[in-house]
Protein backbone atom coordinates (compact mmCIF):
# COMPACT_ATOMS: atom_id res chain seq x y z
CA UNK A 1 0.00 0.00 0.00
CA UNK A 2 1.27 3.45 -0.91
CA UNK A 3 1.07 6.04 1.87
CA UNK A 4 1.93 9.54 0.67
CA UNK A 5 2.28 10.78 4.24
CA UNK A 6 1.76 9.38 7.72
CA UNK A 7 -1.85 8.39 8.38
CA UNK A 8 -2.98 9.24 4.86
CA UNK A 9 -4.16 6.59 2.41
CA UNK A 10 -3.22 6.73 -1.23
CA UNK A 11 -5.94 7.93 -3.58
CA UNK A 12 -7.60 4.99 -5.32
CA UNK A 13 -6.53 6.58 -8.61
CA UNK A 14 -2.91 6.73 -7.44
CA UNK A 15 -3.09 3.16 -6.19
CA UNK A 16 -4.52 1.66 -9.38
CA UNK A 17 -2.30 3.65 -11.72
CA UNK A 18 0.77 2.38 -9.84
CA UNK A 19 -0.47 -1.21 -9.89
CA UNK A 20 -1.33 -1.16 -13.59
CA UNK A 21 2.03 0.38 -14.39
CA UNK A 22 3.76 -2.34 -12.35
CA UNK A 23 1.83 -5.00 -14.32
CA UNK A 24 2.83 -3.35 -17.60
CA UNK A 25 3.21 -6.56 -19.64
CA UNK A 26 0.91 -8.84 -17.62
CA UNK A 27 -2.67 -9.74 -18.49
CA UNK A 28 -4.86 -7.84 -16.05
CA UNK A 29 -8.35 -7.88 -17.59
CA UNK A 30 -9.88 -10.31 -20.05
CA UNK A 31 -13.18 -10.96 -21.80
CA UNK A 32 -14.32 -13.83 -24.01
CA UNK A 33 -12.81 -12.02 -27.00
CA UNK A 34 -9.83 -9.98 -25.75
CA UNK A 35 -7.14 -9.63 -23.10
CA UNK A 36 -5.59 -6.41 -21.78
CA UNK A 37 -2.28 -5.80 -20.05
CA UNK A 38 -1.74 -3.03 -17.51
CA UNK A 39 -0.10 -0.98 -20.28
CA UNK A 40 -3.12 -1.55 -22.56
CA UNK A 41 -5.54 -0.18 -19.97
CA UNK A 42 -3.45 2.92 -19.28
CA UNK A 43 -2.92 3.61 -22.98
CA UNK A 44 -6.60 3.18 -23.81
CA UNK A 45 -7.67 5.37 -20.90
CA UNK A 46 -5.30 8.14 -22.04
CA UNK A 47 -6.91 8.09 -25.49
CA UNK A 48 -10.42 8.25 -24.02
CA UNK A 49 -9.31 11.10 -21.72
CA UNK A 50 -8.41 13.15 -24.78
CA UNK A 51 -11.87 12.59 -26.31
CA UNK A 52 -13.65 13.49 -23.06
CA UNK A 53 -11.54 16.64 -22.68
CA UNK A 54 -12.29 17.66 -26.27
CA UNK A 55 -15.98 17.38 -25.41
CA UNK A 56 -15.73 19.68 -22.41
CA UNK A 57 -14.95 17.41 -19.43
CA UNK A 58 -12.50 19.04 -17.05
CA UNK A 59 -11.39 19.18 -13.41
CA UNK A 60 -14.25 18.74 -10.94
CA UNK A 61 -16.79 17.67 -13.60
CA UNK A 62 -18.95 14.53 -13.51
CA UNK A 63 -19.60 12.16 -16.40
CA UNK A 64 -22.25 9.42 -16.63
CA UNK A 65 -21.41 6.19 -18.47
CA UNK A 66 -24.05 3.72 -19.69
CA UNK A 67 -21.83 1.01 -21.17
CA UNK A 68 -22.32 -2.71 -21.73
CA UNK A 69 -18.67 -3.74 -21.44
CA UNK A 70 -17.11 -3.57 -18.00
CA UNK A 71 -13.69 -3.28 -19.61
CA UNK A 72 -14.87 -0.06 -21.29
CA UNK A 73 -16.36 1.25 -18.02
CA UNK A 74 -13.03 0.61 -16.27
CA UNK A 75 -11.12 2.47 -18.99
CA UNK A 76 -13.56 5.40 -18.77
CA UNK A 77 -13.07 5.58 -15.00
CA UNK A 78 -9.31 5.85 -15.46
CA UNK A 79 -9.86 8.44 -18.21
CA UNK A 80 -11.92 10.60 -15.85
CA UNK A 81 -9.17 10.44 -13.25
CA UNK A 82 -6.62 11.60 -15.84
CA UNK A 83 -8.74 14.78 -15.98
CA UNK A 84 -9.47 14.96 -12.22
CA UNK A 85 -13.14 14.35 -13.02
CA UNK A 86 -15.60 11.91 -11.43
CA UNK A 87 -17.01 8.86 -13.27
CA UNK A 88 -20.57 7.75 -12.50
CA UNK A 89 -20.96 4.20 -13.83
CA UNK A 90 -24.58 3.40 -14.65
CA UNK A 91 -26.55 0.33 -15.68
CA UNK A 92 -26.72 0.28 -19.49
CA UNK A 93 -30.34 -0.91 -19.24
CA UNK A 94 -31.50 2.32 -17.55
CA UNK A 95 -34.44 3.94 -19.38
CA UNK A 96 -34.01 7.29 -21.10
CA UNK A 97 -36.15 9.20 -18.57
CA UNK A 98 -34.01 8.00 -15.67
CA UNK A 99 -30.81 8.91 -17.51
CA UNK A 100 -31.92 12.48 -17.95
CA UNK A 101 -33.16 12.84 -14.37
CA UNK A 102 -29.97 11.43 -12.84
CA UNK A 103 -27.82 13.66 -15.05
CA UNK A 104 -29.77 16.65 -13.77
CA UNK A 105 -29.60 15.48 -10.15
CA UNK A 106 -25.81 15.07 -10.29
CA UNK A 107 -25.10 18.05 -12.53
CA UNK A 108 -23.29 15.83 -15.04
CA UNK A 109 -21.20 17.54 -17.72
CA UNK A 110 -21.30 14.56 -20.10
CA UNK A 111 -23.41 11.46 -20.76
CA UNK A 112 -21.71 8.63 -22.65
CA UNK A 113 -23.97 5.84 -23.91
CA UNK A 114 -23.53 2.54 -25.71
CA UNK A 115 -26.64 3.45 -27.67
CA UNK A 116 -29.53 5.86 -27.31
CA UNK A 117 -32.49 4.09 -25.63
CA UNK A 118 -35.99 4.36 -27.04
CA UNK A 119 -38.17 7.19 -25.80
CA UNK A 120 -38.77 10.85 -26.39
CA UNK A 121 -36.55 12.18 -23.61
CA UNK A 122 -34.44 15.09 -24.78
CA UNK A 123 -30.84 15.25 -23.59
CA UNK A 124 -27.39 15.50 -25.15
CA UNK A 125 -25.04 12.54 -25.11
CA UNK A 126 -22.01 10.98 -26.76
CA UNK A 127 -22.27 7.50 -28.30
CA UNK A 128 -19.40 5.30 -27.18
CA UNK A 129 -16.89 4.49 -29.91
CA UNK A 130 -14.15 1.89 -29.52
CA UNK A 131 -11.80 4.02 -31.64
CA UNK A 132 -11.58 6.55 -28.78
CA UNK A 133 -9.19 4.10 -27.10
CA UNK A 134 -6.76 4.45 -30.00
CA UNK A 135 -6.67 8.25 -30.06
CA UNK A 136 -3.39 10.03 -29.24
CA UNK A 137 -2.82 9.92 -25.50
CA UNK A 138 -3.83 12.76 -23.23
CA UNK A 139 -0.56 14.60 -22.87
CA UNK A 140 -0.84 15.67 -19.24
CA UNK A 141 0.88 13.53 -16.55
CA UNK A 142 -1.13 11.38 -14.18
CA UNK A 143 -2.55 13.68 -11.44
CA UNK A 144 -0.84 14.08 -8.10
CA UNK A 145 -2.41 12.78 -4.90
CA UNK A 146 -3.65 16.23 -3.82
CA UNK A 147 -5.33 16.79 -7.18
CA UNK A 148 -7.22 13.50 -6.99
CA UNK A 149 -8.17 14.03 -3.35
CA UNK A 150 -9.86 17.31 -4.32
CA UNK A 151 -12.59 15.48 -6.31
CA UNK A 152 -14.71 12.36 -5.68
CA UNK A 153 -13.39 9.08 -7.07
CA UNK A 154 -16.87 7.66 -7.68
CA UNK A 155 -20.52 8.29 -7.21
CA UNK A 156 -22.46 5.06 -6.69
CA UNK A 157 -26.22 4.93 -6.88
CA UNK A 158 -28.64 3.02 -4.68
CA UNK A 159 -30.88 0.42 -6.28
CA UNK A 160 -33.69 2.92 -6.77
CA UNK A 161 -36.34 0.32 -5.91
CA UNK A 162 -38.43 2.97 -4.13
CA UNK A 163 -37.94 5.85 -6.58
CA UNK A 164 -35.08 7.91 -8.02
CA UNK A 165 -31.80 6.46 -6.65
CA UNK A 166 -29.65 8.21 -4.08
CA UNK A 167 -26.08 9.01 -5.08
CA UNK A 168 -23.34 8.14 -2.59
CA UNK A 169 -20.20 10.24 -3.00
CA UNK A 170 -16.90 8.44 -2.40
CA UNK A 171 -13.56 10.22 -2.11
CA UNK A 172 -10.39 8.64 -3.44
CA UNK A 173 -9.17 7.87 0.07
CA UNK A 174 -12.48 6.36 1.22
CA UNK A 175 -12.48 4.21 -1.92
CA UNK A 176 -8.99 3.00 -1.06
CA UNK A 177 -10.17 2.22 2.47
CA UNK A 178 -12.89 -0.04 1.10
CA UNK A 179 -10.35 -1.84 -1.08
CA UNK A 180 -7.99 -2.39 1.85
CA UNK A 181 -10.87 -3.72 3.97
CA UNK A 182 -10.83 -6.74 1.68
CA UNK A 183 -7.79 -8.00 3.58
CA UNK A 184 -10.05 -8.78 6.53
CA UNK A 185 -12.54 -10.62 4.28
CA UNK A 186 -10.01 -12.97 2.70
CA UNK A 187 -9.77 -11.26 -0.68
CA UNK A 188 -6.21 -9.97 -0.54
CA UNK A 189 -4.75 -12.69 -2.78
CA UNK A 190 -4.45 -13.03 -6.54
CA UNK A 191 -6.23 -15.61 -8.67
CA UNK A 192 -9.02 -15.02 -11.18
CA UNK A 193 -12.08 -12.94 -10.34
CA UNK A 194 -15.07 -13.72 -12.57
CA UNK A 195 -17.92 -11.24 -12.79
CA UNK A 196 -20.92 -10.92 -15.11
CA UNK A 197 -22.28 -8.07 -12.96
CA UNK A 198 -22.08 -4.48 -14.20
CA UNK A 199 -19.53 -2.15 -12.60
CA UNK A 200 -22.40 0.23 -11.84
CA UNK A 201 -23.00 -2.13 -8.90
CA UNK A 202 -20.74 -0.78 -6.11
CA UNK A 203 -20.07 -4.21 -4.61
CA UNK A 204 -18.85 -5.50 -7.97
CA UNK A 205 -16.71 -2.42 -8.51
CA UNK A 206 -15.10 -2.70 -5.07
CA UNK A 207 -14.30 -6.37 -5.67
CA UNK A 208 -12.72 -5.58 -9.04
CA UNK A 209 -10.71 -2.65 -7.65
CA UNK A 210 -9.46 -4.84 -4.79
CA UNK A 211 -8.58 -7.58 -7.25
CA UNK A 212 -6.54 -5.20 -9.38
CA UNK A 213 -4.74 -3.91 -6.29
CA UNK A 214 -3.93 -7.37 -4.94
CA UNK A 215 -2.71 -8.79 -8.24
CA UNK A 216 -5.73 -10.77 -9.43
CA UNK A 217 -6.77 -11.21 -13.04
CA UNK A 218 -10.29 -10.01 -13.84
CA UNK A 219 -12.59 -11.90 -16.24
CA UNK A 220 -15.55 -9.80 -17.38
CA UNK A 221 -18.44 -11.82 -18.80
CA UNK A 222 -21.61 -10.92 -20.67
CA UNK A 223 -24.32 -9.59 -18.33
CA UNK A 224 -27.03 -11.49 -20.22
CA UNK A 225 -27.24 -15.20 -19.36
CA UNK A 226 -29.38 -18.04 -18.07
CA UNK A 227 -28.57 -19.95 -14.87
CA UNK A 228 -27.26 -22.88 -16.89
CA UNK A 229 -25.03 -20.62 -18.99
CA UNK A 230 -23.66 -18.92 -15.89
CA UNK A 231 -22.78 -22.27 -14.29
CA UNK A 232 -20.86 -23.23 -17.43
CA UNK A 233 -19.08 -19.85 -17.69
CA UNK A 234 -17.88 -19.89 -14.07
CA UNK A 235 -16.68 -23.50 -14.33
CA UNK A 236 -14.92 -22.96 -17.67
CA UNK A 237 -13.16 -19.81 -16.47
CA UNK A 238 -11.40 -21.56 -13.58
CA UNK A 239 -12.37 -18.61 -11.38
CA UNK A 240 -11.22 -18.46 -7.77
CA UNK A 241 -13.63 -15.66 -6.77
CA UNK A 242 -17.03 -14.41 -7.88
CA UNK A 243 -19.66 -12.02 -6.50
CA UNK A 244 -23.37 -12.39 -7.33
CA UNK A 245 -26.70 -11.22 -5.86
CA UNK A 246 -28.73 -13.73 -3.81
CA UNK A 247 -31.40 -14.51 -6.48
CA UNK A 248 -28.69 -15.52 -8.95
CA UNK A 249 -26.90 -17.67 -6.38
CA UNK A 250 -30.20 -19.33 -5.51
CA UNK A 251 -30.81 -20.10 -9.19
CA UNK A 252 -27.30 -21.55 -9.58
CA UNK A 253 -27.80 -23.82 -6.55
CA UNK A 254 -31.06 -25.11 -8.02
CA UNK A 255 -29.43 -25.55 -11.42
CA UNK A 256 -26.69 -27.87 -10.11
CA UNK A 257 -29.08 -29.68 -7.73
CA UNK A 258 -28.28 -31.71 -4.61
CA UNK A 259 -24.66 -32.83 -4.43
CA UNK A 260 -22.29 -34.58 -2.04
CA UNK A 261 -19.52 -32.08 -2.85
CA UNK A 262 -19.69 -28.45 -4.07
CA UNK A 263 -19.88 -27.98 -7.84
CA UNK A 264 -17.27 -25.21 -8.05
CA UNK A 265 -14.24 -26.88 -6.53
CA UNK A 266 -11.84 -24.08 -7.53
CA UNK A 267 -14.00 -21.22 -6.25
CA UNK A 268 -12.31 -20.00 -3.07
CA UNK A 269 -14.87 -17.20 -2.58
CA UNK A 270 -18.47 -16.92 -3.73
CA UNK A 271 -19.61 -13.60 -2.31
CA UNK A 272 -23.34 -12.90 -1.94
CA UNK A 273 -23.96 -9.19 -2.51
CA UNK A 274 -26.83 -6.75 -2.84
CA UNK A 275 -29.56 -8.07 -0.57
CA UNK A 276 -30.72 -10.64 1.98
CA UNK A 277 -30.80 -14.41 1.53
CA UNK A 278 -32.80 -16.97 3.47
CA UNK A 279 -31.07 -19.46 5.74
CA UNK A 280 -32.03 -22.25 3.34
CA UNK A 281 -30.50 -20.41 0.38
CA UNK A 282 -27.26 -19.86 2.27
CA UNK A 283 -26.95 -23.54 3.18
CA UNK A 284 -27.70 -24.61 -0.40
CA UNK A 285 -25.05 -22.25 -1.74
CA UNK A 286 -22.51 -23.53 0.80
CA UNK A 287 -23.19 -27.23 0.19
CA UNK A 288 -23.98 -27.24 -3.54
CA UNK A 289 -21.84 -24.46 -4.99
CA UNK A 290 -18.77 -23.58 -2.91
CA UNK A 291 -17.43 -23.93 0.62
CA UNK A 292 -16.14 -20.42 0.02
CA UNK A 293 -19.67 -18.98 0.00
CA UNK A 294 -19.92 -15.86 2.17
CA UNK A 295 -22.84 -13.59 2.95
CA UNK A 296 -22.17 -9.91 3.50
CA UNK A 297 -24.17 -6.97 4.76
CA UNK A 298 -23.13 -3.86 2.85
CA UNK A 299 -24.49 -0.64 1.40
CA UNK A 300 -23.32 2.21 -0.79
CA UNK A 301 -23.36 4.36 2.33
CA UNK A 302 -21.18 2.16 4.54
CA UNK A 303 -19.36 -0.35 2.36
CA UNK A 304 -19.11 -3.89 3.72
CA UNK A 305 -20.14 -3.99 7.37
CA UNK A 306 -20.41 -7.71 8.20
CA UNK A 307 -19.49 -11.07 6.76
CA UNK A 308 -20.68 -14.63 7.38
CA UNK A 309 -18.90 -17.71 6.10
CA UNK A 310 -17.29 -21.03 6.97
CA UNK A 311 -18.19 -22.59 10.36
CA UNK A 312 -20.00 -19.40 11.38
CA UNK A 313 -22.42 -19.87 8.49
CA UNK A 314 -23.33 -23.33 9.75
CA UNK A 315 -23.84 -22.20 13.35
CA UNK A 316 -25.50 -18.81 12.69
CA UNK A 317 -27.21 -19.39 9.36
CA UNK A 318 -30.01 -16.87 9.85
CA UNK A 319 -27.57 -14.02 10.45
CA UNK A 320 -25.37 -11.94 8.14
CA UNK A 321 -22.35 -12.44 10.38
CA UNK A 322 -20.33 -10.20 12.64
CA UNK A 323 -18.84 -6.78 11.90
CA UNK A 324 -15.50 -6.43 10.14
CA UNK A 325 -12.63 -5.48 12.45
CA UNK A 326 -12.86 -1.81 11.38
CA UNK A 327 -16.65 -1.59 11.84
CA UNK A 328 -19.00 -1.08 14.79
CA UNK A 329 -22.74 -1.78 14.71
CA UNK A 330 -25.49 -0.63 17.05
CA UNK A 331 -29.22 -1.30 17.03
CA UNK A 332 -31.12 1.89 17.85
CA UNK A 333 -34.65 3.10 18.36
CA UNK A 334 -35.81 4.55 15.02
CA UNK A 335 -37.33 7.61 16.68
CA UNK A 336 -34.74 8.56 19.32
CA UNK A 337 -31.65 6.78 17.94
CA UNK A 338 -30.94 5.51 21.47
CA UNK A 339 -29.17 2.11 21.53
CA UNK A 340 -31.36 -0.93 22.23
CA UNK A 341 -30.49 -4.05 24.17
CA UNK A 342 -29.25 -7.43 22.97
CA UNK A 343 -31.86 -9.28 20.92
CA UNK A 344 -34.09 -6.22 20.44
CA UNK A 345 -35.04 -5.32 16.88
CA UNK A 346 -34.43 -1.76 15.72
CA UNK A 347 -32.72 0.42 13.15
CA UNK A 348 -29.19 -0.62 12.21
CA UNK A 349 -26.52 2.05 12.73
CA UNK A 350 -23.00 1.47 11.39
CA UNK A 351 -19.72 3.18 12.26
CA UNK A 352 -17.02 2.79 9.65
CA UNK A 353 -13.94 4.78 8.64
CA UNK A 354 -15.13 4.35 5.04
CA UNK A 355 -18.53 6.04 5.32
CA UNK A 356 -19.59 7.80 2.12
CA UNK A 357 -18.48 11.43 2.09
CA UNK A 358 -21.90 12.72 1.04
CA UNK A 359 -25.31 11.62 -0.16
CA UNK A 360 -27.22 13.38 -2.92
CA UNK A 361 -30.98 12.85 -2.88
CA UNK A 362 -33.66 14.17 -5.21
CA UNK A 363 -36.04 15.33 -2.47
CA UNK A 364 -34.47 15.28 0.96
CA UNK A 365 -30.98 16.68 0.42
CA UNK A 366 -27.87 15.47 2.19
CA UNK A 367 -28.18 13.25 5.27
CA UNK A 368 -28.17 14.75 8.75
CA UNK A 369 -24.73 13.50 9.77
CA UNK A 370 -24.85 15.46 13.03
CA UNK A 371 -27.84 13.44 14.17
CA UNK A 372 -26.09 10.22 13.21
CA UNK A 373 -22.81 11.16 14.80
CA UNK A 374 -19.36 11.43 13.21
CA UNK A 375 -18.60 8.33 11.14
CA UNK A 376 -22.02 6.79 11.76
CA UNK A 377 -24.43 5.94 8.95
CA UNK A 378 -27.90 4.43 8.86
CA UNK A 379 -28.38 2.21 5.80
CA UNK A 380 -32.14 1.96 6.41
CA UNK A 381 -32.48 -1.67 7.55
CA UNK A 382 -33.97 -3.12 10.71
CA UNK A 383 -32.10 -5.84 12.56
CA UNK A 384 -30.98 -7.25 15.88
CA UNK A 385 -27.68 -8.27 17.46
CA UNK A 386 -27.27 -11.39 19.57
CA UNK A 387 -24.97 -11.77 22.56
CA UNK A 388 -22.07 -12.92 20.33
CA UNK A 389 -22.37 -9.91 18.03
CA UNK A 390 -24.05 -11.63 15.08
CA UNK A 391 -26.37 -9.37 13.10
CA UNK A 392 -29.72 -10.61 11.77
CA UNK A 393 -31.62 -8.50 9.26
CA UNK A 394 -35.31 -8.15 10.08
CA UNK A 395 -36.40 -5.90 7.23
CA UNK A 396 -35.95 -2.68 5.30
CA UNK A 397 -37.23 0.53 6.89
CA UNK A 398 -38.79 1.65 3.60
CA UNK A 399 -40.38 -1.79 3.10
CA UNK A 400 -41.77 -2.15 6.62
CA UNK A 401 -45.53 -2.78 6.68
CA UNK A 402 -47.49 -1.13 9.51
CA UNK A 403 -50.75 -3.06 9.88
CA UNK A 404 -53.02 -1.83 12.62
CA UNK A 405 -50.05 -0.36 14.49
CA UNK A 406 -48.01 -3.59 14.22
CA UNK A 407 -44.69 -3.50 12.33
CA UNK A 408 -44.46 -6.41 9.90
CA UNK A 409 -41.17 -7.08 8.08
CA UNK A 410 -41.79 -8.52 4.58
CA UNK A 411 -38.56 -10.54 4.71
CA UNK A 412 -39.72 -12.49 7.77
CA UNK A 413 -42.85 -13.65 5.96
CA UNK A 414 -40.87 -14.38 2.78
CA UNK A 415 -38.33 -16.51 4.64
CA UNK A 416 -41.04 -18.57 6.32
CA UNK A 417 -42.95 -19.18 3.10
CA UNK A 418 -39.83 -20.15 1.12
CA UNK A 419 -39.49 -23.23 3.32
CA UNK A 420 -42.51 -24.75 1.54
CA UNK A 421 -41.18 -26.97 -1.30
CA UNK A 422 -43.94 -25.82 -3.65
CA UNK A 423 -42.75 -22.20 -3.53
CA UNK A 424 -40.02 -21.16 -5.97
CA UNK A 425 -40.01 -17.47 -5.07
CA UNK A 426 -42.08 -15.05 -3.00
CA UNK A 427 -42.44 -11.32 -2.48
CA UNK A 428 -44.42 -9.43 0.19
CA UNK A 429 -45.61 -5.81 0.15
CA UNK A 430 -47.91 -3.52 2.08
CA UNK A 431 -50.90 -1.91 0.38
CA UNK A 432 -53.06 0.96 1.60
CA UNK A 433 -56.10 -0.02 3.66
CA UNK A 434 -58.68 2.37 5.21
CA UNK A 435 -59.24 0.22 8.28
CA UNK A 436 -55.72 -0.91 9.22
CA UNK A 437 -53.53 1.65 7.47
CA UNK A 438 -51.89 -1.11 5.47
CA UNK A 439 -52.71 -4.68 4.51
CA UNK A 440 -50.37 -7.46 3.49
CA UNK A 441 -50.16 -8.81 -0.06
CA UNK A 442 -48.10 -11.86 -1.03
CA UNK A 443 -46.97 -12.74 -4.55
CA UNK A 444 -45.90 -16.36 -5.06
CA UNK A 445 -44.10 -18.18 -7.87
CA UNK A 446 -45.09 -21.80 -7.27
CA UNK A 447 -44.43 -25.16 -8.87
CA UNK A 448 -47.86 -26.34 -7.74
CA UNK A 449 -50.81 -25.29 -5.58
CA UNK A 450 -53.64 -22.76 -5.71
CA UNK A 451 -54.11 -19.46 -3.89
CA UNK A 452 -56.42 -21.13 -1.39
CA UNK A 453 -53.69 -23.65 -0.53
CA UNK A 454 -51.29 -20.88 0.34
CA UNK A 455 -53.88 -19.07 2.46
CA UNK A 456 -54.06 -22.27 4.50
CA UNK A 457 -50.27 -22.37 4.68
CA UNK A 458 -50.16 -18.80 5.97
CA UNK A 459 -52.73 -19.63 8.64
CA UNK A 460 -50.48 -22.43 9.88
CA UNK A 461 -47.24 -20.39 9.84
CA UNK A 462 -48.17 -16.81 10.70
CA UNK A 463 -49.79 -15.02 13.60
CA UNK A 464 -53.16 -13.46 12.77
CA UNK A 465 -51.77 -9.91 12.56
CA UNK A 466 -49.19 -11.05 10.00
CA UNK A 467 -51.38 -13.08 7.66
CA UNK A 468 -51.85 -11.67 4.14
CA UNK A 469 -55.27 -10.58 2.98
CA UNK A 470 -54.23 -10.98 -0.65
CA UNK A 471 -52.27 -13.81 -2.27
CA UNK A 472 -51.49 -13.76 -5.98
CA UNK A 473 -49.82 -16.50 -8.01
CA UNK A 474 -47.48 -15.03 -10.64
CA UNK A 475 -45.04 -16.43 -13.20
CA UNK A 476 -42.10 -14.33 -12.01
CA UNK A 477 -41.17 -11.55 -9.61
CA UNK A 478 -39.69 -8.22 -10.76
CA UNK A 479 -36.00 -7.84 -9.95
CA UNK A 480 -33.72 -5.00 -10.99
CA UNK A 481 -30.34 -5.49 -12.64
CA UNK A 482 -28.66 -5.77 -9.21
CA UNK A 483 -30.90 -8.64 -8.17
CA UNK A 484 -33.11 -6.66 -5.78
CA UNK A 485 -36.85 -7.17 -5.64
CA UNK A 486 -38.71 -4.11 -6.96
CA UNK A 487 -41.65 -3.97 -4.57
CA UNK A 488 -43.32 -0.99 -6.26
CA UNK A 489 -43.78 -3.13 -9.36
CA UNK A 490 -45.41 -5.82 -7.22
CA UNK A 491 -47.96 -3.30 -5.95
CA UNK A 492 -48.67 -2.26 -9.54
CA UNK A 493 -49.72 -5.85 -10.32
CA UNK A 494 -52.78 -5.59 -8.07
Amino acid sequence: MMIPQAGRLAAIGTLLHANLAARHDSIVVETAERAFTGADLLRRSAGVARVLAENGLSRGDRALFFLVGNEDALVCSLACWWLCATPVLMDFRSPAAQRRRIAELLGARLIVEQRRPSGEEQYESLIWNETWCERPAWDAPWPQQDDLDAVPAFMSLSSGTTGLPKAYVHSHQRSTGRVLDRESTGESTGGLIFTPMNLSFAATRNMVMAGLHYGARIRFASPLFSAGELVEMIAASGATACALPPPLIRNLAREVGERSTPFFDRLVMLRSIGGPASAEDKLEAYTRLSRGYVMTYASGLTGTATQLGGPDLLSHTASVGRPLRTVRIEIVDPETLRPLGTGQAGLIRVWTPNLADDVIEAAEGAPNTERWGEGWGIPGDFGRLDAEGYLTIVGREADMIVRGGVNVAPQEIENLLRKDPRIVDVGVVGIDDPAYGQEIAVFIVAESGEEADFHVLCMSLLASDRRPRIIRLVKRLPYNANGKLVRNELRAML
